[in-house]
């Protein structure tokens, strides 16, 4: 199974869909540790259902996204009719991972690329000469003037 995957394709062609089927595929080889085991994962070892990581670029897709993981999950774990995703897990394993997630639902990394990059600059804040504390600023005067100077 491959680590990375990129999915490219226009507005409403099923981009969402298929991260969404992804993931719960990647959730369901996932440990039932909630911790991050990055280290590891990296040697090939198991990964922890937090390591799972889904970039899109809006915050509508990644609502989207995370509602359709905890819907597709609860679906399966009331053994409803006909689920949309996760068709091929069983109720009781979708029961366990739904609640899971949903007691550290801070956890699912379903994010947008500006929050990945905010959440990145934060962690390395320091090696990279910045105040961890840093705002972001949206500002294009407060952004050039300094240049312009």
């Amino acid at each position: 199974m491959k680590r990375l995957a990129q999915i490219k394709a226009s507005a409403g062609s099923g981009k969402t869909y298929n991260l969404t089927s992804r993931f719960l595929e990647l959730l369901r080889t996932a440990s039932a540790e909630s911790r991050g085991l990055a280290c590891r994962a990296g040697t090939g070892g198991i990964h922890a259902w937090p390591e799972i990581l889904a970039i899109t670029f809006t915050n509508k897709a990644a609502a989207e996204m995370k509602a359709r993981v905890i819907g597709a999950l609860k679906s399966r774990a009331l053994d409803l009719p006909n689920p949309d995703q996760a068709a091929d897990w069983q109720p009781r394993t979708a029961a366990m991972v739904l609640e899971r997630i949903l007691r550290r639902y801070h956890r699912l990394n379903i994010r947008t690329i500006d929050s990945l990059l905010h959440q990145l600059t934060t962690i390395f804040a320091l090696e990279l000469g910045i105040s961890p504390d840093f705002e972001v600023s949206f500002d294009v005067a407060e952004l050039f003037e300094p240049l312009y100077e």
